[in-house]
């Protein structure tokens, strides 16, 4: 009797164990888990805002900038197959990206706006030295090549950046004249030396720092 009743018990153990298989793996269920944190739902995946696909496995080109806002590097959207030309003006650690170095994995990018009032040149490169975002202290006055690249890419290409069409200062002193140095008018892309720190109009110019990130 005490047999019986033991052979009784481990059937019900089996059958127990048998029906919760059943319960928690459906047969018919062709996903086992979802990538890039995905949640595992009815057999589907739902994925989280960036990603799509089958197991959440690919990238959704459509939201580059939720993905960098969620700490994905632009190499890494590059790695997974995003152009170039969809990560240039995206914000990245505050600021609009416009140089990507994929060779040395360098990120430039450029404050969201201009600083409110004009300076000298003197002034503006203090300013940019000492200037600090979210406890970023790597910030530049940008030098003339740098700059360029900002009017083509930010303000021509993409009409990024709330840019005005005037002279912004870079950091290029002229080799002859250390009392001047270039300022770049975006309107026109006209590239001119200009007096550093006189005291009239012409010498206080537009001013947008820039920051140089190594990932």
């Amino acid at each position: 009797m005490i047999k019986k009743a033991f052979l009784i018990s481990e059937l019900l153990i089996v059958l127990l164990f048998i029906s919760c298989q059943q319960t928690d793996q459906d047969p018919t269920c062709q996903i086992g888990f979802c990538e890039n944190n995905g949640t595992l739902i009815d057999c589907a995946c739902e994925c989280p805002q960036g990603f799509t696909g089958l197991n959440c496995e690919k990238i959704d080109f459509t939201q580059t900038q939720k993905l960098l806002d969620n700490g994905i590097t632009p190499f890494e959207l590059i790695s997974s197959g995003v152009k170039l030309d969809s990560i240039y003006g995206k914000i990245y650690k505050d600021g609009h990206i416009f140089e990507l170095n994929i060779v040395d994995k360098i990120v430039k990018i450029t404050t969201k706006k201009d600083l409110e009032e004009n300076l000298q040149w003197t002034n503006a490169v203090n300013y940019c030295d000492n200037l600090e975002i979210n406890n970023s202290l790597d910030w530049y006055l940008p030098n003339l090549d740098e700059v360029i690249e900002i009017r083509e890419i930010l303000y021509l290409k993409l009409k990024l950046g709330d840019f005005e069409d005037d002279y912004y200062w870079t950091s290029n002193t002229l080799d002859n004249n250390p009392n001047d140095a270039y300022g770049v008018f975006f309107l026109n892309g006209n590239i001119g030396p200009i007096e550093k720190d006189r005291m009239n109009n012409v010498s206080y110019n537009f001013v947008r720092a820039v920051r140089q990130i190594q990932l």
